[in-house]
């Protein structure tokens, strides 16, 4: 029957738009470079939270991740970081930049 094929036509297009997004994701890889930016959110809010202490990347990964990461790639995850002048490395120790971030905040309110 005519009412079947429809049917299936139509289950099929529904599964294909819904898991269109997370293949993709699968596919490309998207989902590594996502897993990395919530791990800078993470050190970043981190980091915020405590604004005007420093904190060396062992202590970071103590505090955040539970030493679960390694320490190399704490540090290649603050340096990343600190290309949006967002923190800074001073005597062995990362800080967040409360200039840098009240600057941005008044560069978007506008």
């Amino acid at each position: 029957m005519w009412i079947n094929d429809l049917i299936l036509v139509l289950i099929g297009f529904a599964l294909g738009i819904v898991s269109a997004g997370p293949l993709k994701n699968i596919w490309t890889g998207k989902w590594k470079e996502d897993a990395r930016q919530n791990k800078r959110v993470k050190l970043l809010s981190a980091l915020q939270q405590e604004a005007g202490y420093g904190f060396t990347a062992e202590e970071l990964n103590q505090r955040v991740f539970n030493r679960k990461l390694d320490e190399a790639d704490v540090i290649e995850l603050l340096k990343e970081i600190a290309e949006s002048n967002l923190i800074y490395y001073k005597a062995n120790k990362w800080y967040f930049s409360e200039h840098t971030h009240r600057k941005h905040q008044r560069h978007y309110r506008h």
